[in-house]
């Protein structure tokens, strides 16, 4: 259960497994979530939103993850998700690859203009 007593959002399916979504439908999951402590595998969570992406060296190489935060659960009840926990949302990683590139591109140019000033 979450916090505050808000749990997430359960649907009982076909296969028994623990589903995800992502605002377009269920994906399926094969981990239990550190939210998800009593390991019920009827549940559905929804993303709210994909924050941060992070790279680390696994044993097989790189690794990539994003951190979600969940519909309906507090910010404490994020989780890192691989790629393959979130099937069929490339195209939202995507997305969220391009925010973050103009939100860096902001960045620099503060910092650039920042550093003129300094110099002046």
């Amino acid at each position: 259960m979450g916090a505050r007593g808000r749990g997430p959002k359960r649907r009982q399916s076909s296969a028994g497994t623990t589903l995800l979504a992502l605002g377009k439908g269920p994906v399926k999951r094969t981990q239990l979530s550190a939210f998800d402590p009593d390991g019920k595998k009827d549940a559905v969570y929804i993303v709210r939103e994909i924050k941060v992406e992070r790279v680390f060296n696994g044993k097989s190489g790189p690794k990539e993850q994003w951190l979600v935060g969940w519909e309906g659960l507090d910010d404490n009840s994020e989780t890192w998700e691989s790629i393959k926990n979130l099937p069929g949302h490339e195209a939202d990683i995507r997305a969220f690859r391009e925010r973050k590139k103009v939100q860096d591109a902001e960045i620099e140019a503060k910092l650039a203009e920042n550093k003129k000033r300094c110099w002046m």
